[in-house]
């Protein structure tokens, strides 16, 4: 090999090695980049975006658990920002310990407002986390300069797979979360047909919530509550409404004619709301008496035009311990509505494609 084949290939080698030096700085660069966008700079733990990658990147059922801080505007208020600041720094640190004994994240997704992932799909082993953490914030927390500590506590909002809105995890703990305050409940776990609670302070969900198109039915369920309240005088309109939920019993004989009544009552009263496309909602039942096969058929007019009809609806239609059967029947068929809506949906795209 002459001495300038020599020189050239020593050259490429040397350009390779820097290549390869570049290369790696650069995914150095974008790896750490690209963990300063997922991470809260306050606390180092990770923020909203952080959670939706930790949430995509789990393959187990996974359950929220939303946090909002008690007294904490209070620190903020009477001690100054730099006290909040490290009064949210301890509780971070507290909650990834916890989050990682638990085989989870955890992540601020601003102000006071934390959550946790966690790989559980029971609202038995939701309880474990809950206590811990109150454990955790009822441990008096030192504040800066000689300001004293302060002990904490928190509400929470959580939501368990299938959420009910399980496309949107978060959204349904946050709504679990309002509804725990406006009530002034410790904790709520997300239940099919909750909606943020009507108050004064909070028109609809947060802009970042909201869904992006209207719904297509919607359960009023304060309506409801007043509507199945008898009457002192065992009197009107609303006695038929009333009557029929008294008398409506999950595991009668007679669940499906019983549950097709109280549907169309539920409607015609507007505890049911039907928005456009659906202009009308029927439940019926495909069988009676001790044979029923378990079938209750919706049928969903769109536009009126368009009917769809789902499959079966199981029964009996048992209710978790904390939901009212009534409730239930409603749930079940506002999230029956919402899924041949999509359908609807699909058919008209496809036949504008044609």
């Amino acid at each position: 090999m002459s001495s300038s084949t020599a020189a050239w290939a020593a050259l490429e080698v040397l350009q390779i090695g820097a290549a390869l030096v570049t290369l790696v700085r650069l995914r150095r660069r974008i790896a750490a980049l690209t963990r300063a966008t997922r991470t809260d700079e306050l606390t180092g733990l990770a923020n909203r975006r952080g959670l939706s990658a930790a949430f995509a990147r789990r393959v187990a059922p996974l359950a929220v658990l939303l946090l909002d801080l008690r007294r904490f505007k209070e620190v903020n208020d009477r001690y100054g920002y730099h006290a909040g600041d490290e009064l949210l720094r301890q509780v971070a640190a507290r909650l990834d310990r916890i989050a990682a004994r638990h085989a989870g994240v955890a992540a601020r997704l601003g102000g006071d407002e934390f959550a946790l992932l966690l790989p559980t799909a029971t609202a038995v082993d939701l309880a474990v986390v809950i206590a811990d953490v109150e454990r955790a914030l009822a441990v008096p927390t030192p504040l800066p300069e000689g300001a004293g500590q302060v002990e904490l506590s928190a509400v929470f909002g959580a939501s368990l797979p299938p959420a009910g809105l399980s496309d949107r995890p978060l959204r349904a703990a946050d709504i679990a979360l309002h509804y725990a305050r406006h009530h002034g409940l410790p904790a709520v776990i997300f239940r099919p047909g909750m909606t943020y609670p009507a108050a004064e302070d909070r028109h609809g969900p947060r802009l970042r919530d909201r869904p992006s198109a209207a719904p297509v039915i919607e359960i009023d369920t304060n309506l409801l509550h007043r509507l199945t309240t008898v009457p002192e005088s065992g009197a009107g309109p609303a006695r038929g409404l009333t009557e029929l939920a008294e008398r409506f019993d999950p595991q009668s004989s007679t669940l499906g004619s019983a549950a097709a009544d109280l549907v169309a009552a539920c409607v015609t009263h507007r505890v049911l709301r039907l928005h456009e496309p659906v202009t009308e909602v029927r439940l019926v039942a495909t069988s009676a008496g001790a044979d029923r096969d378990g079938g209750l058929l919706l049928l969903v007019t769109f536009a009126d035009t368009f009917t769809l009809c789902s499959a079966p609806m199981s029964v009996p239609l048992v209710a978790p311990s904390d939901i009212e059967p009534v409730e239930f029947l409603l749930a079940t068929v506002v999230g029956a509505v919402a899924g041949l809506a999509d359908v609807y949906c699909t058919l008209r795209a496809q036949r504008a494609d044609r």
